[in-house]
């Protein structure tokens, strides 16, 4: 057999960016758990083969290592590890990450084990050797120490390679041994039979191509770990390990020096000649094969691949018995024999039912069998043709992966279809497929067991075993230790069958289906394998392909056996205790960490545990740490093994201690405390007793004393209290006459209110009348008139005063306060001048809208000054201040009126005016504070709400506005009515006529108002009663909004119109006010005149419209302004013309009605109708007025046929006829 040279032995590199401090290794050495302990430049590393821990110095904690640079470990008798540092101490390691520092004079030299196994330090400058004894060094003789030489293998690599500088030997389980050398790499003495001379020496130097070669050729030490790994430490390359049986397992991957020929691809096929050289077929670059001359994989050299590439998409190889070997390709097949290549393609052969060819099987009557993507062909080897067999027409829609021939049965893996079994006799066929219980239809294998005729397929989903009797054997997935679902190969071995996945190699052991899989990283070219690149040869070698290269190997010679990790168990950080760990019940909460220590990974292999006493079932550590909280007392025993170890496991005892009251001695301490208790209060309770009755006798005899005397005090008491009880009768019976009385006075009050009101009031008024008789008297009159007014104006303050108290809810209403507030000052004018006080005002208001109950506000105001001038004193000073913010309104009055401060208290309990003012501030939700010193000052602060008119509000349209336009009649005014649900019957009989021409629209809130003024089109809005609400002012806002609603006049109809009101509505943009009560014709004639001055600019504005259109020059037009000017020139050319109509413009303009529409109505908010009626009546407007033509002749010429059609038309656009225009424009 001629293989290709490749590195046996595969090293594994671990560096600092795998966790290691520092690249540079001094020495190594195994605890007694099998943990690595590595000195390097830069710390102590522990490393169990999942992670690192690194020691370093620690200033101050003289529990850490003396320094970081660390030159030697060395193991005594009781496995405590000791550390030689570059300082002048020995560190010895305790346990639990803490070391103890020996210091001495002088830098230890080197560190020794004596005869008896302890730490011996030697001195070089004193030439001193100490011992360390009885926990402390002592100084010994030097023949004490153990050391051992290996200078007599040394000379055994040295005879051979004298100038080599060698800085450690090992000699290790095996009888091996292994040499690192300073320069030159690593050097092996295998110890087997055929090297009984010491000739084999195999030689290691870094590579810088191979995967699997160890980083730098200094290396510093080597050591052997308890599970039999070899460990190199290097200088400035970390540090290296041994795969162990990884020599057994050969790797052919490309090498520009090795291997220079071999391509970066995935190989796909595999194949040994006669010669048995071997050949190798890749995705897309070629086939290749070994070369015995050069020692090398050269290419073999396709000659049709020139011109086709698909010869070299190689997906199948296949040695023949005739010493041929068979290329499966994309393009066809290949025979090469004796170094000539025979081509076969489908389209040069009929019976080749496809180019690509998966797999090829050859039976015992030396017929191919070839899987096709697209069919099954059959080629004889004798007579050299491709040959019709039975069943043929059956198979050619299937797309074969794989094709194996046993006997007369051909067995077929398919894509998608499943298994297929032909009968080459009878061409019967059978299907195995997921009905039958298989994992899947996409077949990638297919091999039977002629011992058990079992076949075993693997497939997408994993590996199904069936026999054609029985059914379905087993099903084997990733769940039973498949490393992956995906499976590309299956070959039988003895007992076993060996598989290929995407993710590595594994065994199954045909006897109970167990999987072993193998890591990976241990030697093999990569992770995933190829579909398609397998092998064995005659001697049982099997081959396996991948996407790095190839690996070969003998079954017999894989170890399976793997050693299982060490376990290593942590109990709340610690890793030394007792057998036993005894822990407080307050400590009942219990952490465990697990280290599994191992430097191989056992894919089969799991770590359970479990806490006897607490847990039942065995559990799968999944990661640190676990944890237990709250453990009941008691006994506990902890478990944890490997689970494919029988019967060895760490057993750790733990104890946790019952609560101290449940203890033996605590439950006596209780009873003993409770019995003397009880003892001593029986005791002291018969003493209390005796002690007792005494003072009982004592005390009945007193109190009887008491008795007799309280008794006497009673009888005393008693007839005083008769006494006073007739007192507070007669009091009793004076509160409730007089009581009586006060009532009866407040109803005689009330009775004289009344009767003032209804006696004064008509004699008042009779003598006004009187005194509008008397003649020559004028000044009399006059002075009669006006007292007897201000008479009346008192009796009718005083009788609304007394109905202040029977105020309804308040009504806030939207105003502007700054014009109510200067009416109000400017009418305090003529009472301030009257009683000659000095009166400042300032404002400080918002110019904005706020919502107020005006009538409170302006009685309040009324009459509170009515109070504060009429009290007030002449010539003083009256300051009044009102300010607004977003909350509240001030009023703040200061006034120096001694007259006023000294009468506030008593005017403001007593007056009827500011009783009603209390009344009125705590309707309107305000506050009155005063302050009385030096100054009269008070402050009433009312809440105000500010009506934004910039936040329009939202339009909400409902299903009656989209089918409104059906109940509207025709050529009609639509007039849109806004009022509240109880003005509606009231809007409609006043605005209502059956013979108007006019279309009623109703609406009572904002937002549906403003939906039907943007989607239908009204001519004019009538604000019936509506109050002036912060929804009507943003109603007002979102009207000013709409620019294409043009001009709507705005009418306001109510009972109440004041200044106030006008100047609000108009500065939100009312057009008219009516007051009511007044005649309907008036407001029909109102409403009439507005529409007609709104229909007059709407056709002004129409012609200004349209004449824009038609006449800008120099204006950028979008696309849809574009169109409609040149449909205008269009409408122009063919207005006399009667048929020109919708659809005559728009095959004009070669486009849909559709988007004309929407083109007007975007541009000129005007349907195309509507346009051409425009122009049509523009022009007869021109021609009435220029007289030369009579109304027949003008509506022929505006394309009319029918007069009286133009004479309806006309009487719409103008509201008159033709010949009625034509009159007025004489």
């Amino acid at each position: 057999m001629n293989f290709a040279n490749g590195q046996r032995i595969k090293f594994k590199t671990i560096s600092a960016k795998d966790g290691l401090s520092n690249n540079s290794i001094n020495d190594i050495v195994s605890d007694k758990d099998g943990v690595l302990w590595i000195a390097t430049w830069d710390g102590i590393n522990l490393y169990d083969g999942n992670s690192f821990k690194v020691f370093n110095h620690i200033t101050n904690d003289s529990t850490s290592i003396s320094s970081n640079e660390i030159f030697r470990f060395i193991k005594d008798f009781n496995e405590d590890i000791w550390v030689q540092t570059n300082s002048t101490s020995i560190s010895k390691y305790i346990g639990n990450n803490k070391f103890k520092n020996y210091f001495f004079e002088e830098y230890p030299e080197e560190l020794f084990l004596s005869n008896t196994g302890n730490l011996i330090v030697w001195f070089q400058n004193s030439d001193s050797y100490f011992e360390f004894k009885n926990n402390k060094f002592i100084k010994v003789a030097k023949h004490n120490i153990n050391q051992k030489s290996n200078v007599a293998l040394d000379n055994v690599l040295l005879s051979k390679h004298p100038n080599l500088i060698i800085t450690n030997t090992l000699q290790d389980t095996k009888g091996n041994i292994w040499y690192a050398t300073r320069y030159n790499g690593l050097y092996i003495i295998p110890n087997i039979s055929s090297n009984i001379n010491n000739d084999l020496v195999e030689h290691y130097v870094y590579d810088l191509y191979s995967p699997y070669s160890f980083k730098s050729n200094e290396i510093t030490v080597l050591h052997e770990d308890i599970f039999g790994n070899i460990w190199l430490g290097h200088k400035d390359g970390g540090l290296s390990m041994v795969h162990e049986g990884s020599g057994e397992i050969n790797l052919v991957t490309p090498h520009p020096v090795k291997q220079p020929y071999l391509p970066k691809e995935s190989i796909r096929a595999i194949t040994k000649d006669f010669k048995s050289n071997i050949w190798l077929g890749y995705y897309t670059k070629g086939l290749y094969y070994f070369s015995p001359k050069t020692k090398t994989y050269v290419k073999y050299e396709i000659a049709k691949a020139s011109n086709n590439n698909d010869w070299e998409r190689i997906r199948s190889l296949y040695s023949s018995s005739d010493g041929a070997v068979w290329v499966g390709t994309y393009a066809g097949l290949i025979c090469i024999k004796n170094g000539i290549s025979a081509f076969y393609s489908a389209e040069n052969y009929e019976n080749l039912p496809n180019n690509r060819n998966y797999s090829i099987s050859e039976d015992n009557k030396k017929q191919l069998w070839i899987a096709c993507w697209g069919g099954l062909a059959k080629f004889n080897l004798k007579t050299q043709k491709f040959e019709t067999f039975k069943g043929q027409e059956k198979l050619k829609n299937l797309s074969i992966r794989k094709v194996a021939a046993y006997e007369d049965e051909i067995i077929i893996g398919t894509q998608k279809k499943g298994i297929v079994l032909l009968n080459n006799k009878t061409a019967d066929t059978l299907e195995i497929t997921v009905k039958k219980g298989i994992l899947e239809n996409s077949i990638y294998n297919v091999i039977k067991d002629k011992e058990t005729n079992y076949y075993w397929i693997a497939s997408l989903g994993g590996i199904s075993i069936y026999d054609l009797k029985k059914g379905l054997i087993k099903n084997i997935t990733r769940n039973e230790g498949l490393p992956s679902h995906l499976v590309y190969s299956l070959i039988l071995s003895g007992d076993k069958v060996w598989i290929s996945t995407t993710k590595g190699i594994a065994v199954i052991n045909k006897s109970n289906y167990s999987v072993s899989s193998f890591n990976p990283d241990e030697g093999w070219q990569a992770e995933e394998f190829s579909e398609g690149a397998y092998y064995k040869d005659i001697k049982g070698t099997l081959f396996f392909g991948g996407i790095n290269g190839l690996n070969y190997f003998h079954p017999s010679s894989i170890n399976f056996s793997k050693d299982l990790p060490n376990i290593k168990v942590l109990i709340d950080h610690k890793e030394k205790f007792d057998t036993t760990i005894f822990k407080n019940y307050s400590e009942n909460n219990l952490r465990v960490e697990i280290s599994c220590i191992s430097f191989s990974e056992n894919t089969n292999n799991k770590i359970l545990y479990k806490l006897v006493g607490y847990e039942k079932d065995w559990k799968i550590f999944n990661g640190n740490p676990i944890l237990y909280k709250n453990l009941p007392y008691g006994s506990y025993t902890l478990r944890v093994k490997n689970s494919l170890a029988n019967n060895d496991e760490n057993n750790l005892a733990i104890n946790i201690k019952k609560p101290f009251y449940l203890t033996l001695w605590f439950f006596a301490l209780v009873v003993l405390i409770i019995s003397g208790g009880i003892l001593y209060w029986l005791a002291v309770d018969k003493r209390k007793v005796i002690r007792y009755k005494k003072t009982l006798e004592q005390r009945i005899k007193q109190r009887t004393q008491i008795i007799n005397s309280q008794k006497q005090d009673l009888v005393y008491s008693n007839s005083k209290l008769d006494k006073k009880n007739k007192e507070i009768t007669e009091q009793k019976e004076q509160l409730l006459k007089l009581h009586h009385q006060l009532k009866n006075e407040d109803f005689e009050i009330d009775k004289f209110k009344t009767f003032v009101f209804a006696e004064f009031k008509p004699l008042i008024t009779k003598i006004l009348q009187n005194s509008s008789r008397i003649e020559n008297q004028d000044k009399v009159k006059q002075a009669i008139l006006n007292q007897s007014g201000e008479l009346i104006n008192l009796l009718t303050e005083w009788e609304h005063l007394s109905q202040v108290k029977n105020l309804s809810e308040s009504k806030k209403s939207a105003v502007k306060l700054n014009s109510i507030i200067k009416v109000l000052i400017n009418g305090l004018k003529p009472q301030v001048l009257k009683s000659k006080i000095n009166f400042n005002s300032i404002l400080d208001i918002n110019d904005e809208w706020i919502k107020l109950d005006v009538l409170q506000f302006r009685m309040l105001f009324k009459y509170l000054f009515n109070e504060v001038i009429k009290y007030s004193s002449i010539n003083s000073n009256l300051k009044l201040a009102i300010k607004t913010d977003e909350e509240f309104i001030s009023l703040q009055v200061t006034t120096d009126s001694k007259l006023l401060a000294d009468n506030f208290f008593s005017a403001q309990h007593y007056s009827p005016y500011f009783r009603a003012v209390d009344v009125l501030i705590k309707a309107l939700d305000g506050k009155f504070n005063i302050n009385v010193d030096t100054a009269l000052h008070f402050i009433i602060k009312i809440p105000i709400d500010v009506v934004g008119i910039d936040n329009n509000i939202a339009e909400e349209v409902r299903w009656r506005h989209e089918n409104i336009d059906k109940e509207l009649l025709p050529n009609k005014n639509n007039i849109l009515v806004f009022c509240d649900e109880d003005n509606y019957l009231s809007a409609k009989q006043l605005l209502d006529d059956d013979d108007d021409d006019d279309n009623l629209l109703f609406e009572n809130f904002a937002n549906e108002t403003l939906a039907v003024l943007k989607h239908k089109n009204i001519d004019l809005l009538v604000l019936y009663n509506a109050p002036i609400t912060d929804k009507l002012i943003q109603l007002f806002s979102s009207i000013k909004a709409l620019d294409f609603k043009i001009a709507i006049p705005i009418v306001y109809i109510s009972e109440q119109i004041n200044y106030f009101l006008q100047e609000e509505t108009l500065e939100l943009g009312v057009d008219a006010y009516i007051q009511l009560p007044i005649s309907r014709s008036f407001i029909k004639k109102k409403l009439l005149k507005l529409l007609e001055v709104r229909k007059n600019y709407l056709r002004d504005h129409a012609k200004q419209q349209l004449f824009n259109i038609t006449s800008e020059q120099s204006k950028v037009f979008s696309p849809n302004e574009k169109l409609i000017k040149q449909a205008l020139k269009i409408i122009k050319n063919n207005i006399q013309t009667p048929s020109f109509n919708l659809e005559a413009l728009t095959n004009e303009l070669k486009i849909s009605k559709m988007k004309c529409y929407r083109a007007f109505k975007e541009v000129l908010n005007k349907t195309p109708s509507d346009v051409i009626i425009n122009l049509r009546m523009q022009k007869a407007e021109y021609l009435l007025k220029d007289k030369s033509l009579n109304i027949s002749e003008i509506s022929y010429a505006c394309g009319f046929n029918d007069p009286k059609y133009f004479s309806r038309l006309f009487r719409k656009s103008f509201d008159c006829s033709p010949k009625e225009y034509r009159n007025a424009h004489v």
